[in-house]
């Protein structure tokens, strides 16, 4: 999906996940290049700061929402009022 959404001119990407070892496998699969536009955050949805995600135009989740709570749903909800939003879910 990284190399799709920088292809089409996107100056930077941040990659939020709950799991470390997938920030980890991600952090290793980009060139130097692509790691230098690129900030990883490894995090909860409930834990998230929004404030560390900083200045974004769209959202972009995979296999996230069939996880979520009512709470985790409200502030996803909150965090891509007024943005473009990509979800999909697990099947």
């Amino acid at each position: 999906l990284y190399s799709q959404l920088t292809e089409v001119a996107f100056k930077s990407y941040t990659a939020v996940d709950v799991s470390e070892t997938a920030i980890e496998k991600f952090r290793k699969s980009l060139s130097s290049e692509q790691l230098a536009s690129t900030k990883l955050i490894q995090s909860s949805l409930a834990d998230l700061d929004i404030n560390e995600i900083g200045e974004f135009d769209i959202v972009v989740s995979a296999g996230l929402i069939d996880w979520l709570n009512n709470e985790d749903s409200k502030k996803l909800s909150h965090l891509t009022k007024g943005k473009l939003y990509i979800h999909s879910f697990s099947l």
